[in-house]
């Protein structure tokens, strides 16, 4: 939010209620930001606070003290617009202020802002051919992208995430059980975006990167995500950072974490100097979203099944620009039937 609006809704402690309701006029922001004589934030006032005061009193002159929401929510700088909007719909506000640990304001974030989001001319294609073999019995008469987290189809989240973020043109490949996700989504009328498909043939899949091949021309970067990622990630900020590196391949990678079954022994000229024991090791792992720039889709022959890494590897071939953008928000791959228990654990 503009810095010259939201200011407006900041007020001393020491105003009363026609200070609030000038505020709230002048600001538009339907909130006020109470701060102390040290300009240090303490909490908030609504309009929905004021009503509710001016239906029992009618005395306007009086101090706010008492009506200053001191146990209100506010969020650090540096969160994205999908982990915020999850904030929102969690705790039930359209209006949360932006704090740091000294208590000092940066500013006001509110739905309205959030929600305002251009359409994007960019494809988002959604790799949703898989049989999801790890799963076991779970995708016997389900195709992955089909089965509940939540109440929503997996691949559902990752559609209403992308929508969120501004995405209208979608693009499905897909193969196992194919019809069962067609007949759902069909042209995606339903839910406000365009949907087109690509068909594998049940018999001849093409591998995670073989249907780039049948991406239509455009002048827009693609981004490219597996239907089994469950992600908060900012679009915004993944296509300005491809933008940005002038990156014809750009991969979203994870910290992942690794804990080796051997103790660590550690070594100076042959003698032993310490052990740690069953050490953690951090790794960047591939989190199964790309921006990929159509004109690459050459290095990808109809008909032949290719998967990304090896894709990846024939583009350094080629002396193509690919950068790593290190997602900054919660991530999860459901390839495995431990992991998708223990997401469910967390939507239901």
């Amino acid at each position: 939010m503009d810095d010259q609006i939201w200011k407006k809704a900041i007020l001393s402690v020491n105003s009363r209620v026609k200070d609030v309701i000038r505020s709230l006029e002048l600001s538009g922001t339907k909130i006020s930001l109470i701060v102390n004589p040290k300009d240090k934030f303490i909490g908030t006032i609504t309009d929905g606070d004021i009503r509710r005061f001016i239906i029992k009193k009618t005395n306007i002159n009086e101090p706010i003290k008492s009506l200053v929401k001191k146990k209100c929510l506010t969020i650090p700088n540096g969160l994205n617009k999908n982990q915020i909007l999850k904030l929102m719909e969690k705790h039930k506000v359209n209006q949360i202020p932006i704090v740091d640990k000294y208590k000092n304001i940066h500013g006001l974030v509110t739905l309205e802002e959030i929600l305002s989001i251009e359409r994007k001319k960019n494809i988002f294609f959604i790799m949703a051919g898989g049989k999801g073999l790890r799963l076991g019995d779970l995708t016997k008469d389900t195709p992955k992208p089909m089965l509940k987290v939540g109440n929503k189809p997996m691949i559902e989240r990752v559609i209403s995430n992308a929508k969120k973020n501004g995405f209208s043109n979608f693009l499905l490949s897909v193969n196992y059980k194919k019809n069962k996700i067609i007949n759902y989504f069909k042209n995606g009328s339903k839910f406000d975006i365009k949907i087109n498909y690509i068909k594998e043939d049940n018999n001849k899949p093409l591998g995670t990167a073989g249907s780039l091949a049948y991406l239509p021309k455009t002048e827009f970067p693609v981004i490219v995500s597996n239907a089994d990622v469950i992600s908060d990630i900012d679009y915004d900020d993944l296509l300005n950072f491809h933008y940005e590196n002038k990156s014809d391949f750009t991969v979203v990678t994870a910290s992942n974490e690794i804990e080796t079954l051997f103790g660590q022994v550690e070594l100076k000229k042959n003698k032993i100097v310490g052990i740690k024991e069953k050490p953690i090791i951090k790794i960047q792992v591939a989190a199964g979203i790309y921006v990929i720039n159509s004109n690459l889709t050459k290095y990808v022959k109809r008909g032949v099944y290719l998967n990304m890494n090896e894709l990846i590897l024939k583009l350094l071939r080629k002396n193509k620009k690919i950068f790593s953008y290190s997602i900054n928000g919660s991530w999860s791959d459901l390839g495995s039937k431990e992991d998708f228990i223990s997401i469910q654990n967390k939507y239901n």
